[in-house]
């Protein structure tokens, strides 16, 4: 029986280890394979500059709309929703424990 299980686990770390090695083998590929194709095709002057716009647009207006109005809307929108929610709970209980 301890035999048995021995031998299990021992099929089981070979198995881990070999999984392992052939993950290493195919980063290494694909690490190899990314690096050339980068290295070899450069995009020409337009393309460069819609990579430079597409940059700018996607980076620092989205960071604007979703830092800023968010902001703005998560902050002053709810501050004055709980404001007025809170007033009108003060006059429902000033009604109610006027009952």
């Amino acid at each position: 029986m301890l035999f048995d299980k021995t031998r299990i686990f021992m099929n089981h770390q070979k198995s881990t280890k070999n999984y392992q090695k052939s993950s290493k083998n195919n980063q290494t590929k694909s690490l190899n394979l990314h690096f050339h194709s980068a290295t070899k095709v450069k995009p020409s002057f337009p393309l460069s500059i819609l990579g430079y716009l597409d940059t700018w647009i996607l980076g620092y207006l989205d960071t604007w709309i979703l830092g800023y109005l968010d902001t703005w809307i998560l902050g002053y929108l709810d501050t004055w929703i709980l404001g007025y929610l809170h007033k009108i709970e003060e006059k429902i209980m000033i009604i109610i424990e006027g009952c």
